[in-house]
């Protein structure tokens, strides 16, 4: 226990040190610049960014492109001031790159990617979209301090909403070292063995759980990833579903099909540790790695990330801090990109995907992550018969080369028929079953769950469900 603590110690005064120096390389940023400064707190604290009229603009640039500009009506006071001047901020690059216009378009945020976003774009009121005719260098852990010309930026997303986002055009930059004061001193210091005091705390607790952490490595078999006995779950103390005994073992393909409010997300949920269930057992292999691909009609595409760079954002919780991207990060990116054969669009900005291409972008970044357990939410949804297939497709190919587990969630049961070797039904008020699908289709109970006279059959080598007629 001794030996323990030494190494507790130890631990802590080098992150301690780690963290002061730092602290203190940051301190020593950018010059303020001439111009009048703003910051993201100030961004932050607007509730309603405009009130835009139905007035626009619409221009066409030489790709053909249209871009539409609404009228403001009405900006909040606290940024009115600024709109259409010189102004300076401080933040960090943490996206962008050259432009189809061959100008150049960059993400300043408040934060790096590694200390708050964790792979999830910053709103719009943490973030500044940079353009300029000439290209910035700066690194995602480096603060930079940027001059131009302050605007508020009014356009609609991809489901006709109206929307704005913050810009800076016409920049410069200007380095150099500005003066440490003596209170930002203090205020590091304590801060550092603030700091320390929670390192210590955290490193002791997770020494003491280490052996409870082995036991139940031990109690779970090598091929099993996740195992689940009488788990119930839900939130507070509204069970959704209970009894539950559902093992994960790695290459499985299961499927989920349910009506909304059945218990889907708050499942996939438990099974990934993001909520605690409400009782029975849940166990996953130590340090189990999930890829979570989310629906693609969530995927925002405003900001101008491209596809690498989204396919990134699932390195990001793996590179320790305040590290950049490491050439292995890179080279996981590049075998997911061609894994699912979209390596030739790993410059193409989000916006002017397809949806299918959203959707492989989307599970790259999951693949990039080197997960053992893979996790497809609608993965097809407002696909036609050509794309769903693709999808399919891949999912099988992605699932035959990694041997990872793969979980895909659906409401559309013909989908998951085609890819899933276990079925979970979830018919909601805790009434779930779970079959094999040889077992699914033999004895015909599709019937007996739906309550309808259908049936299903395979040609080609694919499942279809048809309804039969009425004797």
């Amino acid at each position: 226990m001794k030996k323990g603590r030494k190494t507790v110690m130890s631990i802590v005064s080098t992150l301690t040190f780690g963290l002061l120096f730092f602290s203190l390389n940051l301190t020593y940023s950018q010059e303020k610049q001439s111009a009048p400064e703003i910051n993201f707190d100030l961004l932050q604290k607007v509730k309603e960014i405009f009130t835009a009229t139905q007035e626009y603009i619409e221009t066409i640039d030489s790709n053909g492109n249209i871009d539409i500009q609404y009228k403001i009506k009405q900006i909040p006071d606290i940024i009115k001031k600024n709109i259409d001047k010189e102004v300076s901020i401080t933040g960090y690059i943490i996206a962008g790159g050259k432009t189809a216009n061959k100008n150049y378009q960059y993400l300043l945020a408040k934060h790096t990617w590694d200390w708050c976003c964790q792979g999830v774009p910053p709103t719009l009121f943490t973030s500044l979209v940079i353009n300029t005719d000439k290209p910035l260098e700066s690194s995602r852990i480096t603060k930079i301090t940027l001059k131009g010309k302050f605007n508020l930026q009014v356009t609609e997303d991809e489901s006709k909403n109206i929307i704005g986002l913050f810009t800076l055009s016409d920049v410069c930059t200007q380095k150099g070292l500005s003066k440490i004061k003596p209170k930002h001193i203090i205020l590091l210091i304590i801060f550092a063995l603030f700091c320390s005091i929670i390192l210590s705390m955290f490193l002791i607790k997770f020494i003491q759980t280490k052996k409870n952490a082995q036991l139940t490595s031990k109690n779970t078999s090598k091929a099993s990833l996740i195992v689940n006995k009488n788990l119930k779950i839900g939130y507070t103390k509204n069970i959704i579903l209970s009894d539950i005994n559902l093992n994960i073992d790695k290459g499985n393909l299961l499927g989920i099909i349910g009506p909304n409010g059945s218990g889907k997300t708050t499942l996939i949920r438990t099974l990934m540790g993001i909520i605690p269930p409400l009782g029975g057992i849940s166990q996953r292999k130590k340090n189990l790695t999930f890829g979570y691909v989310m629906q693609r009609q969530t995927l925002d595409t405003l900001y101008p990330f491209s596809v690498f760079e989204l396919a990134m954002m699932g390195r990001y919780g793996l590179i320790p801090p305040p590290y950049r991207v490491r050439k292995k990060d890179i080279t996981k990116v590049e075998e997911a990109l061609k894994l699912t054969d979209i390596w030739n669009l790993r410059y193409t900005p989000l916006r002017e995907l397809s949806g299918g291409q959203k959707q492989r972008a989307l599970i790259a970044r999951a693949l990039s992550s080197e997960p053992e357990v893979i996790i497809l939410d609608e993965p097809t949804n407002d696909m036609d018969l050509k794309g769903e297939e693709a999808v399919i497709s891949l999912i099988k190919k992605i699932h035959s080369e990694t041997k990872a587990a793969v979980i895909i969630v659906s409401h559309l049961l013909p989908v998951v028929l085609n890819i899933a070797d276990n079925i979970l039904f979830l018919q909601g008020k805790n009434n779930y079953k779970i079959y094999k699908r040889e077992e699914l289709v033999k004895n015909n109970y599709l019937e007996k769950i739906y309550q309808v006279p259908v049936e299903i059959i395979k040609e080609n080598n694919r499942y279809s469900i048809i309804m039969r007629g009425k004797a």
